[in-house]
């Protein structure tokens, strides 16, 4: 992955590639902007990623949560760089006969994919602001279920 200095935008319907995942936190951590968009599914679930570590850590996972038909497997990075191909970013991904593209220097192609990342959010979440309030609401909640909200 090329090494992202400013940001970096995900759009994929499965991921559970812990060391991906490890990765991106690291970047949020460092204060690159983070935002990964997935599907609320059995597989993104039963992952063992713990998503909200990404959030925890000054990133944003946009989760879908109705039965859809994403199949994106986009990232952008820095405005720059686009991935794309057929490979979600899961373990059982690196078993298929999947592929990806590294696409730079490419300014429409990137600001083409920009736009369908701000296309998919504002689609299932509204604004961001508004997508922002119902994750913090969710997240709060989670926490004061499980007893480790203040």
């Amino acid at each position: 992955m090329p090494k992202a200095k400013s940001s970096v935008f995900i759009a994929v319907a499965g991921f559970t590639d812990k060391d991906i995942f490890d990765l991106i936190t690291k970047k949020a951590l460092s204060g690159i902007k983070v935002e990964v968009i997935l599907i609320k599914d059995e597989t993104n679930s039963n992952s063992g990623i713990n998503f909200s570590n990404l959030f925890e850590n000054g990133g944003k996972v946009w989760m879908i949560e109705e039965h859809t038909t994403m199949h994106n497997k986009f990232c952008v990075i820095d405005d720059e760089v686009v991935i794309n191909g057929s490979y979600n970013w899961t373990y059982k991904a690196m078993d298929d006969h999947e592929n990806i593209m590294i696409i730079t220097g490419h300014f429409d192609t990137v600001i083409n994919y920009i736009d369908q990342f701000k296309s998919l959010k504002k689609q299932y979440f509204g604004t961001e602001k508004e997508a922002y309030h119902k994750l913090s609401l969710r997240l709060t909640a989670l926490k004061n279920l499980i007893g480790i909200g203040g």
